[in-house]
């Protein structure tokens, strides 16, 4: 083969999610496994400088400008190239042409994908078992259509040496993830003063609401989910250091340390299914974009220690499996398993780690998180990565199959600010996972 092509996603810094075909014209001829480990290596490039620039516009009609400086920074190994082409840029959503402007600049050659090693040692990792009571049906027809062209994990290179599994202290987790009042000044590096995090005041007391957020528009076309700016779930404020995976973890071990999240992602997403059950059919109360104190009302907000979540809320559970009776629950629970991986691939791979990486780590997650499943939840989130439009669609489909309902057009607007606060959960997931590899975020 002479030439390789593969279609590269990211998200900017602006929350702009862009699209550009990647061409790379070997300068001989290659075998097809060559071709392909060379091209996902170009791709994960192109992917970290996409992330690290500030904003999509410096990105649109700059094609040529990419293509020069992705050359500059081609890792060692890669097969002789005798050029790397972008073509095509352009931003999915709602962008329209008129969008489009040239950069007069791009980040200098070395600025993306700066990977940085700590040297410092993290506390030791600490992994709640999950519930050996917890049981996971199989779902009936899977969450994501299959109907939908699949995407999936394409086999890639392994990360050069500089990328190899290292320890991640608290100090160099970005302030913006760090949840208030969990991390003592002490950890914070020099450059970041105490008063950077939200003070502990900021943080709901127990068992209180939070307000909606201030830029969600629930029914703003096929784009308005997915590009809504994020902030990190307040049900991740009680994650600690000892969810960091530990110095030099493998790519499994980093999927059982992050496990617990996973579960409480699942766990939020169960008890908003049940919430948004309450209020859609039992109370019968009209759910749209107006009814934003009530949409509030249906995100669960933890307070218990990360992976406890569910036990945390054991009574509310159990008068639900009272009422609904064993089996819904445990398709109900299926259903947000598999969401809740979903979720966390697309996250994996919007932070920008190679396929095989992601894929691994994904696997060696769903399998720590959800045992019982005997692998399951892992193997339906490998089927296709869709959009947050796209999963709240098939959720609510999910949700108005097991519960017998004949309206979905209720539950996907009561589903969309649930699945965007989960979403930010997941994110955190594919951070942490980031770092822990030695990669800046």
């Amino acid at each position: 083969m002479e030439t390789a092509s593969r279609v590269v996603t990211a998200e900017t810094r602006d929350h702009r999610r862009v699209r550009a075909k990647l061409t790379v014209h070997f300068r001989d001829a290659q075998t097809q496994a060559d071709a392909d480990d060379a091209a996902d290596r170009c791709a994960h490039l192109a992917e970290l400088l996409f992330h690290e620039v500030p904003g999509h516009e410096h990105l649109l009609g700059n094609e040529q400008s990419i293509s020069a400086t992705l050359t500059t920074r081609l890792p060692a190994g890669l097969p002789a190239l005798r050029s790397l082409d972008i073509a095509a840029l352009h931003v999915l959503g709602e962008l329209g042409g008129n969008t489009r402007r040239r950069a007069s600049t791009l980040p200098p050659p070395g600025a993306a994908g700066d990977i940085r090693l700590p040297a410092t040692t993290p506390p030791p990792s600490s992994v709640t078992p999950y519930s050996p009571t917890a049981t996971y049906a199989t779902p009936g027809p899977p969450l994501v259509s299959t109907g939908r062209p699949s995407s999936t994990i394409l086999p890639g290179s392994m990360p050069p040496a500089s990328m190899a599994p290292a320890s991640i202290p608290p100090s160099i987790i970005p302030p913006s993830i760090i949840p208030p009042g969990t991390i003592p000044p002490s950890a914070l590096p020099s450059a970041i003063p105490p008063s950077a995090l939200p003070p502990v005041s900021s943080v709901l007391p127990p068992g209180s609401v939070p307000g909606p957020p201030s830029s969600v528009s629930h029914r703003g076309g096929p784009g308005s989910v997915s590009q809504r700016r994020r902030s990190i779930s307040s049900s991740l404020r009680n994650v600690t250091a000892s969810i960091v995976p530990p110095r030099g973890a493998s790519l499994a071990e980093i999927g059982v340390a992050l496990s617990p999240l996973l579960r409480d992602a699942t766990t939020r997403l169960l008890l908003g299914f049940l919430r948004i059950h309450d209020l859609v059919t039992i109370r019968r109360i009209p759910l749209d974009e107006r009814a934003t104190e009530l949409l509030a009302q249906l995100l669960p907000v933890s307070e218990a220690p990360a992976g406890e979540f569910e036990a945390s809320r054991a009574q509310e559970i159990a008068r639900w499996n009272g009422l609904l009776g064993q089996p819904v629950m445990e398709s109900l629970r299926a259903e947000a398993a598999t969401l809740a991986a979903l979720l966390a691939r697309t996250a994996l791979a919007q932070v920008g780690l190679m396929p095989r990486l992601a894929e691994e780590i994904l696997e060696s997650l769903c399998n720590a998180a959800f045992p019982a499943a005997e692998g399951r939840i892992g193997a339906a989130a490998a089927v296709a990565i869709a959009t947050e439009q796209e999963l709240t669609s098939d959720a609510a489909h999910s949700m108005a199959r097991i519960l017998g309902y004949t309206e979905v057009e209720p539950l996907e607007a009561a589903l969309s600010p649930l699945l965007t606060s989960v979403s930010d959960d997941a994110t955190l997931i594919g951070q942490m996972a980031k770092l822990s590899l030695g990669i800046s975020v």
